[in-house]
């Protein structure tokens, strides 16, 4: 309160203090020793790391059905990654059909080009009226200056894991359009009852699919921030050049 004087609160953080200077245990104290994290390292991040996504994708059927390391771009996390192949596929005026609901951070990933997210509700439609066709619903909004869509299955934050048919639609309407496809694919391992449909699988969307993934999700390593878009090669390429004026070289 004015005019009452009272005495400055200490905080003991002796422990802390104490706690913070000691040395981490184990293997944690070996993978910090090596040089290679006192170095900068490759600006495309570990070949590989890089060649190993690949393979999982090969593996798994997910994302380009031909995948090497050079469709690979790794990233501080998959908003980095994102971020980086927005900038490639998205000019300022462009529209980005912005499926609903969605996660937060898209919305702001797509506008930081100068791209219009328009948002498009869906998923609750789909709950809803699960015979109605995904690719009118997003047709329904599009416009003239419509570039790209954002979609996320399985959905964060509804849980909707787009079917086949759904997925088809959607993939029918992106190739009509000649449009790019954001496909967050990131909660891809956590469906129980079937496996969710990569779009970029189906006819005619490789060569437009950019599909995101994260270590955050699929090996519970938020901090560790490594995510990864996996897309055609030619915007992979222009994608790390982003990266390097960003990131320089990720984790």
């Amino acid at each position: 309160m004015m005019g009452t004087q009272t005495e400055p609160k200490v905080i003991h953080a002796t422990c802390v203090v104490e706690r913070s200077l000691s040395k981490p245990p184990g293997e944690v104290f070996a993978a910090l020793s090596e040089p290679a994290l006192y170095a900068y390292g490759a600006t495309a991040g570990l070949a590989e790391l890089r060649a190993a996504l690949a393979r999982h994708a090969r593996r798994t059927s997910r994302a380009h059905p031909d995948a090497t390391e050079a469709h690979v771009l790794v990233g501080v996390g998959a908003t980095h990654a994102l971020s980086c192949v927005a900038r490639v596929a998205l000019d300022a005026g462009d529209d980005v059909l912005l499926a609903s609901p969605y996660w937060p951070l898209a919305h702001g990933i797509i506008t930081q080009t100068g791209a219009r997210a328009v948002e498009v509700p869906f998923t609750s439609v789909l709950y809803a009226e699960p015979s109605r066709d995904a690719g009118e619903l997003l047709a329904s909004t599009a416009t003239p200056a419509t570039r790209a869509l954002y979609v996320i299955s399985p959905n964060n934050p509804d849980g909707k894991v787009l079917s086949r048919r759904h997925a088809e639609q959607i993939a029918r309407f992106a190739v009509e359009r000649d449009l790019w496809v954001f496909s967050d694919e990131v909660y891809a391992d956590y469906t129980y009852d079937a496996a969710p449909t990569s779009l970029a699988q189906l006819p005619g969307m490789a060569e437009r699919t950019l599909t995101a993934f994260s270590f955050s999700k699929s090996h519970a390593l938020a901090g560790a921030r490594v995510g990864y878009v996996l897309g055609p090669a030619e915007a992979i390429a222009a994608a790390r050049k982003v990266s390097v004026h960003t990131a320089f070289n990720v984790p």
